[in-house]
């Protein structure tokens, strides 16, 4: 067999020696996870959904963080009810770019919808998050001049740069400077919160909601 024949094969037993017992293993663990979620949730009166394909496409307006990349997933859906508040906690993935350049991105994330909200559209994250996200959005960072901890902390866009000024009142300003790190969007009726990484196991999950929980009643009360 000449190297020119060689080669394929080479391709096809590499792709079995290395890229298929990754695949398996991650189908491996994801299936685990969804087991345990799945106990979870019986347990505590929550429904859980294992993929939502497409889901994220309702909620693009209200973070375009949702239109970013490729391979979007949204996955691992908890939702129930939380301090007389229903809630949707679920994993969120997407991926930028291909190949040995591609990099995933998994955020841990609560979504809550309140009848009587009517937000602004609204991005907070920490330095660095819009960077990620792409600042071709042209609205500027909403500074306050009379608050350079929080406008230090933290970099806030929105489409109405008024209506986001007065949603946050000096009040709310110091309770997010007072937690930092915070990532945090709303619009009309609906708030998401997150955090970078995986969504935590049934073992974290109650801390992991609590703290969003801290959060959203800073923007609406149940």
């Amino acid at each position: 067999m000449d190297l020119n024949n060689l080669v394929p094969w080479l391709f096809i037993a590499a792709v079995l020696v290395f890229v298929v017992p990754a695949s398996v293993y991650m189908y491996t663990l994801q299936q685990r996870r969804s087991k345990a979620y799945v106990a979870f949730a019986a347990a505590n009166g929550y429904q859980y959904v294992f993929k939502r394909p497409g889901q994220e496409a309702a909620y693009v307006n209200v973070l375009p963080m949702f239109n970013q990349g490729h391979s979007r997933t949204w996955q691992h859906e908890l939702s129930g009810a939380f301090n007389g508040l229903a809630f949707t906690a679920f994993e969120y993935v997407y991926i930028i770019g291909y190949g040995k350049n591609q990099t995933v991105h998994r955020q841990a994330m609560i979504k809550w919808e309140s009848a009587g909200a009517s937000l602004p559209q609204f991005t907070l994250g920490p330095e660095g998050f819009f960077a990620r996200i792409g600042q071709a959005l042209g609205w500027p960072d909403i500074d306050f001049s009379d608050d350079e901890a929080f406008s230090r902390s933290y970099v806030l866009k929105g489409s109405d740069e008024a209506a986001v000024r007065a949603l946050f009142t000096p009040e709310l300003r110091a309770q997010l400077s007072s937690e930092p790190g915070q990532h945090v969007a709303g619009m009309g009726k609906v708030l998401l919160w997150w955090r970078n990484g995986s969504l935590p196991g049934p073992e974290s999950f109650g801390a992991f909601l609590t703290a969003g929980d801290r959060v959203r009643q800073v923007f609406f009360a149940g």
